[in-house]
């Protein structure tokens, strides 16, 4: 088998080429599945996480624009959590489209 393949992966137990969409590995009986499982998980829950500080970001900006919060200082501050959850959740995606496949 090619191990540089895109549609194999290695068995975490005995090191096998493995097919990313068999569900346990030929080998040793590893279930692959649930690894897949657990990685798309992590990243889902980064871009979640993400985007819900995105959305934060947002208020404050809104809030300071509004000028129900702190004017200037709210807005840099909005505008920074916004950017950085926003790249995150971004990040977290694309991840997890990347490992999943």
């Amino acid at each position: 088998m090619n191990s540089d393949s895109p549609s194999l992966i290695a068995c975490p137990d005995c090191s096998q080429a493995v097919s990313a969409k068999a569900t346990a590995c030929p080998r040793c009986g590893r279930p692959m599945a649930a690894q897949i499982e657990q990685t798309s998980k992590k990243f889902k829950a980064m871009q979640a996480v993400g985007y819900l500080f995105g959305v934060i970001g947002l208020v404050i900006v809104a809030a300071s624009v509004w000028r129900i919060a702190g004017g200037q200082a709210a807005m840099r501050l909005g505008i920074i959590v916004a950017a950085g959850g926003l790249s995150l959740g971004f990040v977290g995606g694309g991840l997890a489209w990347w490992y999943h496949r």
